[in-house]
């Protein structure tokens, strides 16, 4: 894997050859953001949820796959995040890395994430007060990285909250992956300032179990971050 400086990765990522692909900093190490339709479809769907959320609740801005920050000097490109707009008011319409990383970032694990990646990517975005929501589509689990506090992993019976990056946002864990295993689709759709979710009933079927009581269960090994 190619070592860089940031200077050299900045002006790496700006030749004609790059500029219609996507480059991490990680480590020092550049790393290219290809992931598996797999894990491109599943940030799709929480992305959809995201979207519905902040239809209701216009408190920041939701960035998708291809936007990119820079974290505690890196440049990293979660496959959602956000940012609220106490932190940053405006999104630069330029090209680049936003200079402010995002209150809430959204990984999911694919073959091209290893652990020593996501654990230096996980490290820094809590260096930078970064909230981590890390998905693991296999064993169906979600571990949330909240800066100063132990990880949190939950299970396919627990509760997703927004905490304090998100108020009010709260989706079972079923619903989420639910959403590929009953073949519903998300499909995020700007209209009059909002989202819409495309076979929604389909989604949404299983509300009722969001009110159920938020009690972690680490059945799933989480990252080792030191």
């Amino acid at each position: 894997m190619i070592r860089m400086t940031l200077e050299q990765f900045d002006e790496f990522i700006l030749r004609p050859e790059n500029i219609d692909r996507e480059f991490e900093l990680i480590g020092g190490k550049v790393y290219d953001t290809l992931t598996s339709p797999l894990a491109s479809n599943f940030a799709a769907v929480i992305t959809g949820f995201l979207g519905v959320y902040l239809s209701q609740n216009d408190i920041g801005y939701l960035t998708g796959a291809d936007g990119g920050y820079i974290v505690s000097g890196e440049r990293y490109i979660p496959d959602a995040a956000f940012i609220s707009y106490k932190k940053q008011p405006k999104l630069s319409y330029t090209d680049g890395y936003n200079p402010n990383p995002p209150d809430l970032a959204i990984e999911v694990l694919s073959p091209s994430n290893d652990d020593e990646k996501m654990r230096i990517k996980i490290h820094n975005y809590q260096a930078a007060g970064t909230v981590v929501w890390l998905f693991d589509v296999e064993p169906q689990t979600i571990e949330v990285y909240i800066p100063g506090k132990p990880v949190i992993i939950l299970g396919i019976n627990d509760v997703l909250n927004g905490g304090n990056v998100l108020p009010g946002f709260k989706v079972a864990v079923k619903d989420i992956f639910a959403a590929k295993q009953e073949g519903c689709d998300v499909l995020p759709t700007a209209k009059a300032g909002g989202f819409w979710l495309h076979n929604a009933e389909c989604l949404l079927e299983s509300r009722s179990h969001n009110d159920s009581a938020f009690v972690p269960t680490p059945w799933h090994k989480p990252l080792v971050l030191s």
